[in-house]
C-alpha cells in the first residue's frame, strides 16, 4: 500500500473522535506491515477495551497510568500559569498560584481538557476574589464544565449563540468564519426578523465572545489557500452538545433550516458579486435542503418557505408532495397561506389555495391572510383572496381587519377594493377541477 523503501512511522490521534472509527480500524488492520509502524491514541472506550486489542493484539496496547497523566497536567498547569498573558499580567501572589496548581492540576482526573477549561475561566476573572470563588465551586466533570459555559453566555448574545453552536454540531461541512458571522447576523426569533448587513460583527475573531471556550477559529491551509474556520473547541463538546434536547438533528435541523432561507430570502445582488458580497449564500443554498429532510415537521418548513423565498412556487410545491399539510398552523406568519400573502408572492398564494389552504384561517401576527396583504399593499393577492372567498369582515391583527389595515398602511387601490367588494360579496365554493396547471405553470419537481 505504502511504495516507498524504508520503515514508515505513522501517528494517529484520537481515534475516538473518528465517525467512522469501524472503517478506519479496517484500513489500519491493511496498513499494517513490517514497512508501516503505527502509533494510536484515543480516549479508553470501546475501541480500545476490544477492538483495537482483537486486531493488533493486547501485547501492543497500552493504558497510560492517570498518575503519569496528572503529572504533565500539572506540568501544563504550571506553565500556563507562568506563560499565558492573561495570568502574567495578573501578578497574582504566590499563594494563590500555588491553589490553582493543586485545585486544577489535582481535580482534573487525568482530563487535559478539564484543566484546559478552567484555566481559561480563571483568565476571565477581574480579581483575585473572583477567582478564590471559582476555586471554591470547580465543576466535577466535563459535562458539568459545558453545562455551564452554555448557560453562561450572556443573553444578548444567547439565541445566536446556540444557533451558531446548532450549525456547528450538525455542519455538513466547516464553516468559514465568514460564513459563521453570518449566521449571527440573521435572526429568525425576535423582530426584526431577517439577515441584515448591520447586524455583521466589526471584527469577525469576536465572534468568540458568543460561545467563549466552546469554540475556536482555525486556520486551514487547502492546496495554496489558507482560510479561517469556526471549529468547536474539542470534540467532546459535540458529545455533550449532543445529549441536550435542543441540539438533536430534528430539532435542530427546523431552526438551521430556517436560518438559511431568512438568509436567502433577505439577500439581493447580481449573480456576478452575490458569492463574494453574501460568504454564506452558497452554503445556504447547497444544504438548506438536507436540513429540511431531516426536520421532518414539514409543516414548519413549508410555513417558512413562503415567507422567505419570494417567486419559488416550486419549492413549496415539492414540499406539499411530500406531505407538508398546507393549513398547519403556527410561528409568527400563523399559516403559509399568511406568509405567502404577506410577501406578495402571488404563484405561491394561487398554489396553496389549489392544493386545499383556508382563505379565511385564523392565526399568527396578522391574524388572517387577507389582513396581511391588505396591509403590506399587494393589490394582485387582495384580489385573489377576495375572489376565492376571503372574508372582509374576519377581526384579527393589530388594526382589526382586513379595512382597518389597509388604511394604516395607506393604500388607496385596497381601500376601494375593499369597499366595492363590502357586503355584496357571497363567498364562493372553490371548484375540485381547480388545480395548479389552470392557473400558472410550474415544473414537476
Amino acid at each position: 500500500m505504502i511504495q516507498i523503501t524504508g520503515k514508515v512511522f505513522i501517528i494517529i490521534d484520537a481515534l475516538d473522535e473518528c465517525t467512522a472509527r469501524e472503517e478506519l480500524l479496517q484500513w489500519l488492520k491493511h496498513l499494517a506491515s513490517r514497512k508501516a509502524q503505527l502509533i494510536v491514541t484515543g480516549r479508553p472506550g470501546v475501541e480500545f477495551q476490544s477492538a483495537i486489542p482483537r486486531s493488533f493484539g493486547k501485547r501492543n496496547c497500552v493504558q497510560l497510568d492517570k498518575n503519569v497523566i496528572n503529572g504533565d497536567i500539572r506540568s501544563y498547569v504550571e506553565a500556563t500559569l507562568e506563560q499565558k498573558p492573561d495570568f502574567v499580567e495578573k501578578r497574582l501572589s504566590p499563594s494563590l498560584l500555588e491553589e490553582i496548581r493543586d485545585k486544577i492540576g489535582d481535580g482534573a482526573d487525568g482530563m487535559f481538557r478539564w484543566a484546559a477549561c478552567q484555566l481559561e475561566t480563571l483568565a476571565r476573572c477581574l480579581s483575585p476574589a473572583a477567582i478564590e470563588i471559582a476555586l471554591v465551586s470547580l465543576p466535577r466533570d466535563l459535562t458539568e464544565t459545558y453545562h455551564r459555559m452554555v448557560q453562561n453566555i450572556q443573553s444578548e448574545y444567547k439565541s445566536s449563540a446556540i444557533r451558531l453552536l446548532q450549525f456547528l454540531v450538525h455542519t455538513k461541512r466547516p464553516l468559514t468564519l465568514p460564513e459563521a458571522v453570518e449566521v449571527i447576523a440573521t435572526e429568525i426569533n425576535q423582530e426584526p426578523r431577517g439577515f441584515d448587513i448591520k447586524r455583521r460583527l466589526f471584527q469577525a475573531a469576536d465572534i468568540l465572545r458568543y460561545c467563549p471556550s466552546l469554540v475556536i477559529i482555525a486556520k486551514v491551509t487547502n492546496y495554496s489557500e489558507t482560510v479561517e474556520e469556526l471549529h468547536l473547541a474539542h470534540f467532546s463538546v459535540k458529545e455533550y452538545l449532543l445529549e441536550q434536547a435542543q441540539f438533536d438533528l430534528e430539532s435542530a435541523s427546523i431552526i438551521l433550516t430556517r436560518t438559511c432561507l431568512t438568509y436567502l430570502g433577505d439577500i439581493k445582488n447580481n449573480c456576478s458579486t452575490i458569492r463574494s458580497d453574501f460568504p454564506m449564500a452558497r452554503y445556504a443554498a447547497e444544504y438548506w435542503t438536507e436540513y429540511a429532510v431531516s426536520a421532518k415537521t414539514s409543516e414548519d418548513i413549508v410555513r417558512i418557505t413562503a415567507a422567505s423565498l419570494p417567486g419559488n412556487p416550486e419549492v413549496v410545491q415539492l414540499l406539499l408532495e411530500k406531505g407538508a399539510d398546507v393549513n398547519g398552523q403556527g410561528g409568527q406568519y400563523g399559516n403559509a397561506l399568511q406568509a405567502a400573502s404577506l410577501r406578495g408572492n402571488l404563484e405561491v398564494v394561487q398554489l396553496l389555495l389549489d392544493e386545499g389552504a383556508d382563505v379565511n384561517a385564523q392565526g399568527g401576527y396578522h391574524g388572517n391572510a387577507l389582513y396581511a396583504a391588505s396591509h403590506r399593499g399587494n393589490l394582485e393577492v387582495v384580489q385573489l383572496l377576495l375572489d376565492e372567498g376571503a372574508d372582509i369582515k374576519a377581526q384579527g391583527g393589530y388594526y382589526g381587519n382586513a379595512l382597518q389595515a389597509a388604511s394604516h398602511g395607506g393604500n388607496p387601490e385596497i381601500i376601494e377594493l375593499l369597499n366595492l367588494n363590502d357586503a355584496k360579496m357571497i363567498p364562493r365554493k372553490r371548484s375540485s377541477s381547480t388545480n395548479l396547471s389552470q392557473r400558472i405553470k410550474l415544473p414537476r419537481l
